[in-house]
């Protein structure tokens, strides 16, 4: 349902024309911004699918030939559980995504993470060299 949905809502954004003139600058930025948002709508299917097909797959197994299941019950439990963390861990993927695809995103995490004190690495070397004069002082 999902791949079916976000199949059409990529359909729709290609076909999409910006109306007014033709400008070939803003039609090169159209192609690549929709370039951008249908990698994305791609990642998160394929991520979609990564997460969940194994759960379904184990459940259906379940469902259909539980009784011959070779696994201890303390086996096919913890494979259970595994499998449905690793499925709704989906949900915390998409907004990772959605951040580090984008970016506005990237460049405002990394200017954050410059000013961090926690992450002094991250610091260019001219700030580096200004910070380590000032404490001098």
């Amino acid at each position: 349902m999902l791949t079916v949905t976000y199949t059409i809502l990529a359909n729709f954004l290609w076909k999409r024309i910006t109306p007014e003139n033709e400008n070939r600058n803003r039609d090169q930025l159209a192609t690549r911004v929709k370039m951008k948002v249908v990698s994305m709508l791609f990642v998160i299917v394929v991520l979609f699918g990564l997460c969940w097909i194994p759960f379904t797959i184990f459940q259906l197994f379940l469902i259909h030939e539980g009784e011959y299941l070779s696994f201890s019950y303390v086996r096919s439990t913890l494979t259970w559980l595994f499998l449905q963390w690793l499925a709704l861990a989906h949900t915390c993927v998409n907004p990772i995504i959605y951040g580090f695809m984008n970016e506005n995103f990237r460049d405002d995490l990394k200017e954050l993470l410059k000013e961090s004190r926690f992450f002094p690495c991250i610091r260019s070397t001219n700030e580096s060299s200004e910070l380590e004069l000032t404490e001098e002082i």
